[in-house]
Formats: structure tokens, C-alpha cells, sequence
């Protein structure tokens, strides 16, 4: 992941937190990305 996308696991509950005040969480490629893995890893671990 990166600075922007933050995954948090919570007992059953993952959190994904998005946070690029100065551009009002805008999503550019990097943060696109970084999205995009995140939920990948997130699908994975549902299983």
C-alpha cells in the first residue's frame, strides 16, 4: 500500500481508509492502485 490508502483489520472488519486531503481524496493512478490491491488482499482474506 501507500501514505493514501491504509488497511486497517479489526477482528472480522477490514477497514480501508483513503486519505488525500490535499487533493479532496482525489484518485490519481498510484491511489487507484494502491485501491485496487487493497481490495484484492481484502477478497482474498474473505474467504
Amino acid at each position: 500500500m501507500n501514505d493514501t490508502v491504509r488497511v486497517e483489520k479489526l477482528d472480522q472488519v477490514t477497514l480501508v481508509t483513503l486519505d488525500r486531503r490535499a487533493a479532496r481524496n482525489a484518485v490519481d493512478a498510484p491511489t487507484a492502485r494502491a485501491l485496487y490491491d487493497a481490495f484484492l488482499a481484502f477478497e482474498q482474506d474473505a474467504g
